[in-house]
């Protein structure tokens, strides 16, 4: 494949475009909220797997629940919330019951979805929760952390089943990303070391490790068929990975972008990368192109696919959260910049 030419898109101006939906009403203050301030930042979000709902979180220790189709804010999620910490990353189990909210304490929190109940509160890494994963089956779920290594974890009881951990791992540092395999019997890692491991999951030990990078690995996501894996570093590269053969298909230098996030598009050669600097990318895996447009202004963005590949999501720490087309066309704003 040939390496990518990027065509930047300009959006001048969300509100311009959104400005006829009448749940903006003018204003940077979401229905039944206060005024917007860092508190309100988004470093993490996530769909519901029926596509109903998007859960965002970030610079307080709450989490919102967003009604996707017009816009409202049906619930706020805290536990006795602290000023000085955040939420870092979150996850929603595939089957929909559970929502996991990882803290930048180290704090892991499990919301249950009929009720919006704590479940459960569990303080077990050391430094914050930088990647949460759900297995396929929602039996099990594993977390990394600044601090280092990985747990597993069995979700209906929400104890801990085993850990992965041991100079076997790469760098030994920090884990940054985590994503399990469509058929439940890898968990790929990315981290603070260059490379990526692969873990077999029913030997808990690495199976397969992949000369990634030459710097912190930032982001992992596998294809729906599970044959391929996308990574993201901070070397400011994307590449593409054929899992069976261990070898990189491609790779595609992005000089203006840190790569923050990768998800694969369902059932779809497409990926969506947010970075640095307000960038959001759509990345044709099968053509080899990507199309990068401004999606939030000078601010650190997060994305995420809804369940049918048909629209996504994305925010930054500057505030806003806004839905998308599948071909990056504005849908609607639940927050603005503040």
């Amino acid at each position: 494949m040939n390496k990518a030419v990027a065509r930047s898109v300009g959006i001048v101006s969300i509100l311009a475009v959104l400005g006829t939906f009448s749940f903006l009403s003018g204003c940077t203050v979401p229905r039944g909220q206060a005024p917007l301030s860092k508190r309100d930042a988004v470093l993490a979000v996530v769909f519901s797997p029926d596509g109903t709902m998007i859960a965002s979180a970030g610079g307080v220790e709450v989490v919102k629940i967003w009604r996707v189709s017009d816009g409202v804010l049906l619930t706020t999620l805290s536990d006795k919330p602290n000023s000085e910490a955040s939420i870092q990353s979150l996850a929603w189990s595939p089957d929909g019951t559970t929502l996991v909210a990882g803290h930048s304490t180290g704090m892991l929190r499990l919301w249950e979805v009929a009720t919006w109940k704590l479940r459960a509160a569990q303080a077990v890494h050391l430094l914050g929760v930088a990647t949460i994963a759900f297995s396929p089956d929602s039996t099990q779920f594993a977390s990394g952390a600044m601090s280092g290594g990985i747990v597993i974890w069995n979700t209906a009881t929400a104890t801990i089943t085993h850990r992965l951990t041991g100079d076997s791992r790469a760098g030994g540092g920090a884990v940054l990303s985590l994503a399990w395999s469509p058929d439940g019997s890898t968990l790929a890692e990315g981290g603070s070391g260059s490379n990526i491991d692969l873990w077999d999951l029913a030997q808990q030990r690495i199976r397969d490790r992949l000369d990634a990078h030459s710097s912190n690995v930032r982001s992992v996501t596998w294809s729906p068929d599970g044959m391929m894996l996308a990574s993201g570093s901070n070397d400011n590269t994307i590449k593409l990975w054929d899992v069976p053969k261990q070898s990189v298909i491609d790779t595609i230098d992005l000089p203006r972008s840190l790569p923050q996030s990768l998800t694969w598009r369902p059932k779809d050669v497409q990926v969506l990368l947010s970075g640095d600097l307000g960038a959001v990318f759509l990345w044709d895996t099968q053509r080899g192109t990507y199309r990068r447009f401004h999606a939030h202004d000078n601010a650190l963005a997060v994305a995420a696919w809804n369940p049918d590949g048909q629209m996504f999501v994305s925010g930054s720490h500057r505030c806003d959260l806004i839905l998308w087309s599948s071909t990056a066309q504005p849908i609607r704003v639940f927050q603005e910049e503040c």
